[in-house]
């Protein structure tokens, strides 16, 4: 079936990146009540890590040789990676998986300016339209969640702050990672990519707390270690099936997955996670920053 219809393969690749990175904010929710940000990021790259140098030894070792001498603007751009990594899992820690979601979406948005500024890309009045749109979308949602999230309005903010420097930081690594495509396989990239931020977080580690967990803990770290490689393979797997813009559209939509969840998890009153508060016009404000996110990525078409 995938042989006859290539694009149904790539929309499959493309929506399991979605739906890994929908449920992650969720599973990183409840890791934080168990173990320090910083230890989980660093177990995530760890386990990714070593995952991709075992699929190298196994296809291609000459692609290890990057870790030997890699490109200062690799390293550089994964550092900016790392702090996107910290600043999301502490954005989620202060406050909850559907706030995390939301104002991560300026990542991508800001990744679309930095094409128009640093590429020399042309601003299309559909982007234009696309980052005024989040940005009204933004205005609402931050409203709504400071007068009705479940957590103090001091983390509240807390979290927004880790959060807009997590999606800075990552729209600067895209910005870098932009270049490095064109010369690099972005599996290849990976090895650095997951590999550098492992030795950054080593002194802020709490390693004894990986030696009195129980299996079902262990369990959530081998979902999270998953879901910093597979989504990442997915997508770029998707990209041989389909345009880069359809891909984008998937996965700019993975708010909607955890909005879903989380409201399943609130109507079977689960109690190993709270649930956010959100009133009428916090959704609309969500729902706006997707659509304008969705429209600030979208390319220019060609003519």
């Amino acid at each position: 079936m995938f042989d006859r219809n290539p694009a149904l393969k790539g929309i499959i690749l493309a929506s399991i990146t979605a739906i890994f990175w929908g449920v992650l904010a969720i599973a990183l929710k409840v890791a934080v009540a168990i173990i320090d940000p910083y230890s989980i990021v660093w177990i995530r790259f760890l386990f990714a890590f070593i995952m991709l140098v075992l699929w190298f030894l196994y296809t291609d070792r000459k692609k290890l040789n990057i870790l030997v001498k890699p490109p200062f603007i690799l390293v550089l751009g994964t550092f900016f990676l790392a702090v996107n990594f910290i600043g999301y899992m502490q954005g989620v820690k202060f406050s909850g998986p559907e706030n995390a979601q939301i104002i991560i979406q300026l990542g991508p948005i800001l990744l679309a300016a930095g094409g128009v500024i640093f590429f020399k890309e042309k601003l299309t009045f559909r982007q234009f339209m696309g980052f005024v749109i989040a940005g009204i979308g933004l205005f609402l949602f931050y409203g709504d969640q400071y007068d009705n999230s479940i957590t103090s309005k001091e983390d509240y903010i807390a979290s927004v702050y880790y959060l807009v420097v997590a999606a800075v930081s990552w729209a600067i690594y895209g910005i870098f990672q932009k270049k490095l495509v064109r010369r690099w396989p972005s599996q290849q990239l990976n090895l650095v990519i997951f590999g550098f931020p492992v030795l950054i977080f080593i002194p802020f580690t709490d390693f004894p707390v990986f030696t009195n967990l129980g299996m079902s803990t262990w369990l959530l770290i081998a979902f999270l270690g998953i879901s910093t490689i597979v989504p990442y393979g997915a997508f770029s797997a998707s990209l041989k099936y389909i345009e880069a813009n359809k891909a984008g559209i998937i996965i700019a939509l993975n708010p909607i997955i955890t909005f879903v969840v989380m409201a399943i998890l609130g109507w079977m009153n689960v109690k190993w996670i709270a649930i956010e508060k959100i009133t009428w016009y916090g959704f609309v404000g969500a729902g706006l920053v997707i659509v304008g996110a969705i429209l600030a990525i979208l390319p220019r078409q060609k003519e």
